[in-house]
């Protein structure tokens, strides 16, 4: 016996409810499915059966929420006309949680899917030899002695062409600095300004406002005398050491004087160092498990 139509409506709304509650599980399958994804495409290879079964849990999932929507509506429809029924015409909730049911089992096949990605550092190649795993890794390493650029004029940062009226220590580093910069692939460089204990003048605080800011804008000065010397005749810059990526792995820094006693200040004092750091590779054997 039939209850009443109020009965009858309060019925068909429990199955609208849980009919909406396998609609949001479905789609929290479809959320998980592309977490999972992208934590496996990063850490995973051989994907054939992970994307095959995910297609599948979307398919499933999707279809299921539709199905879902397709009853709640047959329900409402019926119910607008005063005919309230708990099973629409295609059984279309039955359909919904068997759907909803499989793209779950479909999410949990794809989480065995795969095989490990080999974890190598980025850019360092693995060789092979005498049976063990043989990964190159980069490191930093400064394997020559600071290029240390003197005697600046009182108060002045800019240079004349060819570092022209400058000591380097060692002789000649400048130069045989930037042609290794041409060939050999380096970290980054430090250079780093100094300025002796002396207070500017009137004219040069006004210009430089510190000793530290002349030991930046000298700093620079051989920054910039670095990257043209880096700069091939033509105006282009070498193949070996784009102007820009150097540019980028240049590191400035200040630092005041090393004599403090000194009325006239130290001539080492007004200088520039520059300190470079070489990509070097090393190689680490992994005995083979």
């Amino acid at each position: 016996m039939s209850g009443t139509l109020e009965d009858q409506r309060s019925a068909a709304n429990i199955y609208t409810s849980l009919s909406s509650y396998v609609i949001t599980a479905s789609l929290g399958v479809i959320a998980a499915q592309a977490a999972l994804a992208v934590f496996v495409l990063d850490k995973r290879d051989h994907l054939f059966w992970f994307y095959f079964w995910m297609i599948a849990g979307v398919i499933a999932s999707v279809v299921s929420v539709i199905l879902g929507g397709k009853g709640i509506a047959a329900i409402a429809s019926g119910g607008f006309a005063g005919l309230w029924t708990l099973k629409p015409k295609h059984d279309y909730f039955n359909y919904q949680a068997i759907l909803c049911l499989l793209g779950v089992i479909f999410l949990l096949l794809s989480l065995f899917c795969g095989t490990t990605k080999a974890e190598h550092p980025e850019g360092c190649p693995k060789l092979s030899a005498g049976g063990n795993d043989q990964r190159i890794a980069p490191t930093l390493a400064t394997d020559m002695e600071p290029c240390v650029i003197s005697d600046f004029p009182d108060a002045e940062h800019r240079l004349q062409s060819n570092l022209i009226g400058l000591k380097q220590r060692p002789t000649g580093c400048f130069e045989i600095l930037t042609e290794r910069l041409k060939r050999n692939p380096v970290g980054f460089v430090l250079i780093v300004g100094r300025v002796d204990r002396r207070a500017l003048l009137p004219k040069a605080q006004r210009a430089y406002g510190s000793n530290f800011n002349l030991a930046y804008m000298r700093a620079m000065s051989i920054r910039k005398a670095l990257l043209d010397a880096c700069t091939e005749s033509t105006g282009k810059t070498t193949p070996a050491r784009a102007e820009s990526d150097l540019a980028a792995r240049i590191v400035i820094l200040s630092a005041g004087a090393s004599d403090i006693e000194s009325v006239t200040g130290d001539p080492d004092d007004r200088s520039v160092a520059v300190i470079p750091y070489w990509m070097v590779l090393k190689s680490s054997v992994e005995t083979p498990k």
